[in-house]
């Protein structure tokens, strides 16, 4: 029996939880959350004990753990969890700076066990077909691919952590890292960064709540990333050009493209599987089931620290872009991202 712990007991947690509960030999025995009416209200549910500390769950026996608590806690978390000898799958994003994912992956590399970062976007099926078309040439070279994600989120006070950069890391890393990491499967190697900050919240001024940025590709192609947390109206868009043809996502499982060699807009539509509908509630079993396999075969996660750590480097580069106002070059010796192959 395979047995995890979830650490942050909030609705992500559950979510896990729910996933890691339909998986075959894996048992959920214990949740840890700072709010013991949240930790015993997920073990009524999920079975195991509740724990106010997260290093008590660490002791309780377990395999692995998934941190789905507070970003600014991931570091500390992930850390202890590697000393305990214990694997973890920790949520986006990684950490709040480049130090704290080094000492993540360095605790484990010196632990023995495996650390899996939360990228979760990588397991859509959409994008997968997507990108296995521009390997194949439909597109042509690539020249370009975009992100727009435009949303507004409604803080429960001004002093939540969510818009407390210090804490959450603001958009770019609360959001708009899973897009940072689509333009990434989708363009490979970032070689620079510009962009720009916006702070639209009279009622936290500090916190960097919209942003556009540009990051180039080795390969000279460049992606293109827009997005806010104070827009009143909604509007999401991922997609790519290239020099034969373009295509944007639709919807959950749409592809919809237009290429020199098509009579008119084609579309593709990807079917989702039985655990992706939304009346499943399962939408993270495919990453969650590839994590736990990865420790039970002892192989390499998908997407390891070293390779969620690019994405942390991008998003602080975007800042960096806009208070300094120039281009941020990056060592493009850095690790491609992996597809999933669950």
């Amino acid at each position: 029996m395979f047995k995890v712990g979830i650490i942050g007991a909030g609705n992500n947690g559950k979510g896990h939880a729910r996933c890691l509960s339909n998986i075959e030999g894996v048992k959920v025995v214990g949740f840890a959350d700072a709010v013991m009416d949240a930790a015993q209200a997920a073990s009524d549910e999920f079975g195991g004990k509740p724990f106010t500390k997260h290093n008590d769950l660490l002791g309780a026996d377990v395999d692995a753990v998934w941190i789905s608590s507070p970003n600014f806690m991931h570091a500390e978390q992930t850390i202890d969890a590697a000393k305990a000898g214990v694997h973890v799958m920790c949520e986006k994003p990684m950490g709040l700076t480049l130090d704290e994912c080094d000492a993540m992956i360095e605790a484990h590399k010196a632990a023995g066990t495996k650390l899996m970062i939360g990228q979760s976007t990588r397991y859509g099926g959409s994008l997968k077909k997507l990108l296995d078309m521009l390997a194949a040439g439909v597109f042509g070279r690539l020249i370009a691919c975009w992100s727009t994600r435009l949303g507004h989120y409604a803080a429960p006070s001004p002093g939540h952590w969510r818009v407390n950069p210090k804490l959450s890391g603001g958009v770019k890393m609360e959001w708009e890292i899973h897009e940072i990491d689509v333009l990434r499967c989708i363009g490979g190697k970032v070689t620079s960064v510009y962009g720009s900050m916006g702070y639209s919240r009279e009622d936290v001024p500090d916190y960097d709540d919209t942003f556009a940025a540009i990051l180039t590709f080795e390969d000279g192609a460049f992606g293109r990333l827009d997005a806010s947390q104070g827009a009143r109206i909604g509007f999401s868009n991922r997609g790519l050009m290239g020099s034969k043809g373009m295509a944007y996502l639709h919807g959950r499982n749409e592809i919809r493209y237009k290429t020199d060699d098509t009579n008119g807009m084609q579309t593709i539509e990807v079917p989702l599987k039985e655990h992706e509908k939304p009346e499943a509630k399962l939408a993270k079993l495919d990453e969650d089931t590839d994590f736990v396999r990865a420790c039970q075969e002892d192989r390499e996660p998908t997407i390891t620290g070293e390779d969620a750590r690019v994405n942390i480097e991008i998003a602080l580069a975007i800042l960096n872009a806009s208070e300094q106002k120039q281009v941020i070059p990056l060592d493009a010796n850095q690790p491609l991202p992996k597809m999933p192959e669950v």
